[in-house]
């Protein structure tokens, strides 16, 4: 029994600090080994990471309106006689195809005018 013990003790091995964490394209060092952090790079980190979830929300967004206006022309081929419904909601899945490009525009103007100060 000693022997099967020391054989499995044998087989784990010590874990190893990280090297880095990978910050999207930057790599953060360790936290537990002594070195010089990059000025403001938990900044960089959290605006890379806001950057991807807007872009995700942006994307989806206009899946979803994209979605909408194709389900508005089906409903429109199909039942002709409620065009009036069929209409406003082409009407809102066109707004909310504008309103998702809008959106991303007015955040990257805003994003361009605060790094260039």
């Amino acid at each position: 029994m000693k022997f099967f013990h020391q054989f499995v003790l044998a087989q784990i091995q010590e874990p190893s600090l990280p090297e880095s964490i990978s910050c999207g394209p930057f790599y953060l060092p360790s936290v537990l080994k002594t070195s010089e952090l990059v000025r403001n790079i938990w900044q960089i980190c959290i605006s890379y990471y806001l950057t991807r979830i807007l872009s995700l929300f942006y994307v989806l967004a206009l899946f979803l309106g994209v979605i909408f206006i194709a389900w508005a022309g089906i409903l429109y081929i199909t039942q002709p006689e409620k065009t009036k419904e069929i209409h406003r909601k082409l009407f809102y899945g066109v707004l909310g195809v504008v309103v998702a490009i809008l959106s991303l525009t007015i955040v990257k103007i805003i994003e361009t005018f605060f790094l260039n100060l």
